[in-house]
């Protein structure tokens, strides 16, 4: 008959209670960083830099969810992608401080042109999107632009038009065209006509421009810098700058 070997047994059953009793204590240390973790590294504060047209308040508000969190499962490139695509930045870096605080560095995009609203004026950038709403925007030298009625406008998104939007998709096209000389321009206007949109675009010094969407050549457009020299170059003074022409022509008043 096999012998039964009770010191073996006995051993066994003490490695395996020990075995269980690390188990538990493993459980319980992780428990307990867990438990620590949520009380000692809950996030309190966000602060937010770099901004300059659109308010903290409105961006805290679109950090609100990161309050009461643990920092330590917080994915800064998320926050960073979300920013992006909600407000206009042109850049966001987001950074943790333990054991509480979100930092938030952004770097806004640029004012390009300002549209009435109501009785204050939409900031926009070259996308067409909202980045501030103001009564008096004396500090920007951008031009306005006229003859399109805003229905509805929100911060970091594109206004709402009374009107067809196309008419306003279309101005941000010319918007966007005329970037290297909107350091010149005082008033973008635009008419819906019955063939297409009008526009007639004013300079600071008197200078009138203006064209048909539809008629348009678009080398005509990409021409007007160099138009603009060579009528100030050459002292032509004031006058209108048709270019709905095959060739640009210019009327002196």
């Amino acid at each position: 008959m096999e012998r039964i070997d009770y010191n073996l047994k006995g051993k066994k059953k003490k490695n395996n209670l020990k075995n269980l009793l690390r188990l538990m204590a493993f459980f319980c240390i992780i428990t307990l960083i867990y438990w620590v973790s949520n009380l000692y590294l809950k996030i309190e504060q966000i602060k937010i830099t770099g901004n300059h047209n659109i308010k903290t308040e409105f961006i805290e508000e679109k950090l609100s969810y990161l309050k009461d969190k643990n920092i330590l499962t917080i994915r800064p490139k998320l926050i960073e992608k979300s920013l992006i695509n909600s407000l206009p930045f042109k850049e966001v870096k987001v950074s943790l401080k333990l054991p509480n605080t979100v930092i938030v560095k952004v770097t806004e995009r640029d004012v390009k042109a300002a549209i009435p609203f109501n009785t204050d004026f939409l900031l926009l950038d070259a996308y067409g999107n909202v980045i501030k709403i103001d009564s008096d925007i004396k500090n920007y030298s951008v031009p306005i632009i006229t003859g399109i009625a805003i229905k509805q406008a929100e911060i970091g998104k594109m206004p709402i038009i009374q009107d067809e939007q196309t008419v306003y998709t279309n101005t941000l096209y010319v918007l966007n065209e005329i970037l290297p000389i909107l350091n010149q321009i005082a008033e973008i206007h635009v008419e819906k006509g019955n063939d297409g949109t009008d526009f007639y675009i004013y300079t600071i010094d008197g200078i009138k421009i203006c064209f048909n969407q539809n008629r348009l050549k678009p080398e005509n457009l990409t021409m007007i810098a160099n138009i603009l020299e060579d009528i100030r170059k050459n002292n032509r003074g004031k006058g209108e700058i048709d270019l709905n022409q095959d060739i640009p022509v210019f009327r002196p008043y």
